[in-house]
């Protein structure tokens, strides 16, 4: 029976080969089931064959990349004998079966023969796996590829309108103190980020990686294997469709430029390049990972872009998240690393050819998929090419510039206004000298509230680490975030970065994020509890009510468009203009009751925001209190058709509109 259902699969693969999915290298052709009527099923991951009542057959298709073994088998709890594997007649090193009796919740295991040893291996592109008693990884699982989506019709919005929250699950939210937070308590917390006003969550890696299960995840063992503790594979899905009922969208966090260790892709088929090693002393580990002087990062093994195979591998994982759990977008980890090689990626002259060609084609895949799917990088070079259609093509890409220029600013109290004019305007913030929203912006990410780098930390920490609750830590640290909600980019928030948490993103031992600095809120009670930061809070609200246009009255924050057309390089004050919006900012310790300045309009400006209100911190200033409504009159002043006596408190934002 068995040798039956192996000659059927050749059989049907060259009837059904003229319907599988362009775009597929020869020696990395997808097979395509059409068993019972059905589309294609994924090129590599098993997944059992579905009538179209929703019940299954009795067979799963399994398919594997093993070029130097001898012979491959599949094992599982589906039988107690090994099923061998036929090898795949296009070629390429590909191996595939058909199994009888495997079903969703069978676990399994590659067998591969290499140079008379048998090798037992995970499967690269399952989605689970199973667990021994001591918490190692012992073998794969057939995923269960149904899921309800039923009621979601989410549509992301377009990438001027995205305010992204970055989060690490495992500390959001946790159901005890230093417990594993969950997808599942994370949910809990939707819907209060909604009443923020957050519409994009980025999600630091979720994929399963070796060790403390409370870490970053920057070490990735397992690439299409959610993380169990974070509620693994279906968990995800959960999560994503509880998001998008709220018009919240999810960005996964995903790292291709070095891989974990342990991980499952070691040495997979038993072959490894023979030779003096590599520059640490260390072995090469096979054929998904380089065996040269390009085989290691600072961080782990490098992936073997040359491989059209690896290739594949990586713009199949970023569709998988894409076509099976619906998610929005991906920020690219350090992709410097992947575009250039070495230990000292950043050092180097020339690029890599070849992991240019693995980020462009993942864009491209992703891309084409779905235009609406954001793709970010993590490259931190200020290299425009790297946003360019003709480059790398991502959308995005942090903008580390923008954070010094803030840091100069706000943190070392370098006054220097014409570098405050050339954050807002986004002047040399991603390489090029012009407005542009194909940068994602912020005074906060996990990176530098870590304290890795000197002097770095969440911002009321490097403001007045001896005082980070006190008047100057809080002033600033909302002077810096109406920077970034005001300023044309992708603005990104830190996880409790609303209400200036001061707690450093230990790498080694990430704290909890203390909820009882806001309090507790959800839909149903509104605020059940209330902090003594839930001032700063409604600050934070607002300014992201008016960065997404919620009420009608700042569409020009929305927009790429900024003109500055006042700059006091003796008062440290700015004034510039983003269509129907004015904003004052005041970077000096004096404040102005009266602060007279050019408007483009006659009329009445309403006071949007005045961020030195009471009413936010009891240690602000309140100047301005009350003054909700400005009457212009004339002259103007500074080339403006008009002028407005504005309240201006000390370090503060006034955002105006007509």
């Amino acid at each position: 029976m068995r040798l039956l259902l192996l000659g059927l699969c050749v059989c049907l693969l060259a009837l059904v080969q003229a319907q599988c999915p362009k775009g597929f290298s020869p020696t990395s052709r997808s097979y395509c089931h059409e068993m019972q009527g059905l589309g294609p099923l994924p090129w590599s991951s098993p997944v059992p064959v579905i009538l179209r009542d929703g019940r299954y057959t009795a067979g799963t298709g399994f398919r594997v990349w093993a070029p130097h073994a001898e012979a491959v088998f599949v094992k599982g709890s589906f039988g107690s004998v090994m099923v061998p594997m036929e090898a795949d007649p296009l070629g390429g090193g590909f191996w595939f079966a058909n199994v009888g009796g495997a079903k969703p919740g069978h676990t399994y295991n590659y067998i591969i023969s290499y140079n008379g040893r048998n090798l037992t291996r995970l499967d690269p592109v399952a989605r689970e796996i199973n667990y021994d008693s001591q918490g190692n990884w012992q073998s794969s699982v057939i995923h269960d590829p149904n899921f309800n989506w039923a009621g979601d019709n989410y549509v992301a919005p377009s990438m001027n309108k995205m305010v992204i929250y970055e989060m690490h699950v495992q500390t959001f939210n946790p159901s005890l103190p230093k417990a594993v937070g969950t997808l599942k308590d994370a949910i809990n917390k939707l819907d209060y980020l909604a009443h923020l006003g957050i519409n994009m969550v980025q999600l630091l890696p979720v994929t399963e990686f070796p060790g403390q299960k409370r870490g970053w995840g920057y070490n990735p063992g397992a690439p299409f294997v959610v993380l169990s503790a974070l509620g693994g594979y279906q968990g995800l899905k959960i999560f994503v469709k509880e998001c998008h009922a709220r018009n919240i969208g999810v960005i996964l966090d995903v790292v291709w430029n070095h891989m974990g260790d342990p991980n499952i892709l070691y040495l997979y088929d038993g072959w490894a390049q023979a030779g003096p090693g590599l520059p640490s002393g260390e072995s090469p580990q096979g054929i998904y990972f380089y065996q040269d002087g390009n085989a290691e990062t600072l961080w782990g093994r490098r992936p073997f872009y040359p491989s059209p195979v690896v290739q594949e591998y990586i713009a199949n994982n970023t569709l998988m998240w894409v076509d099976e759990c619906r998610v929005s977008g991906f920020r690219f980890d350090s992709t410097i690393c992947v575009r250039k090689g070495g230990q000292y990626c950043w050092e180097q002259a020339d690029g890599n050819p070849d992991g240019i060609a693995a980020l462009q084609r993942a864009n491209r895949a992703v891309h084409q998929r779905s235009p609406a799917v954001v793709t970010i990088a993590e490259d931190l070079q200020n290299d425009h090419w790297v946003t360019s259609p003709t480059g790398l093509g991502f959308d995005n890409q942090w903008s580390d510039t923008a954070w010094y220029m803030l840091h100069d600013l706000l943190v070392s109290r370098q006054m220097n206004m014409d570098t405050l004019a050339a954050l807002i305007s986004g002047n040399g913030t991603n390489g090029q000298p012009t407005t542009t929203t194909t940068r994602v912006i912020y005074n906060e990410n996990h990176d530098k509230c870590s304290g890795q780098g000197d002097a770095q930390g969440r911002w009321p920490n490097m403001v007045d680490r001896s005082n980070p609750t006190g008047y100057m830590a809080q002033k600033l640290s909302v002077l810096a975030m109406a920077c970034v909600l005001t300023s044309p980019g992708l603005p990104m928030l830190f996880y409790g970065q609303e209400w200036v948490s001061h707690q450093d993103f230990t790498f080694d031992a990430v704290p909890d994020l203390d909820w009882s600095q806001v309090g507790n809120y959800n839909a149903k009670q509104g605020w059940v509890s209330t902090g003594p930061n839930k001032g700063l809070f409604d600050l934070t609200r607002t300014l992201l009510r008016l960065r997404l246009n919620a009420d009608g009255v700042s569409a020009g924050l929305s927009t790429d468009h900024v003109a500055i057309y006042y700059l006091s390089y003796s008062d440290n004050v700015v004034v510039f203009r983003r269509d129907n919006v004015v904003v004052v900012m005041n970077l000096s310790g004096t404040a102005y009751p009266v602060y007279n300045i050019g408007i483009p309009s006659a009329g009445v400006w309403h006071v949007r925001l005045n961020s030195d209100l009471q009413a936010y911190s009891a240690q602000f200033g309140n100047v301005g209190a009350g003054q909700t409504a400005l009457k212009s009159f004339t002259p103007g002043m500074w080339g403006q058709p008009a002028a407005l006596s504005v309240p201006l408190g000390a370090w503060s934002a006034v955002v105006l509109s007509l």
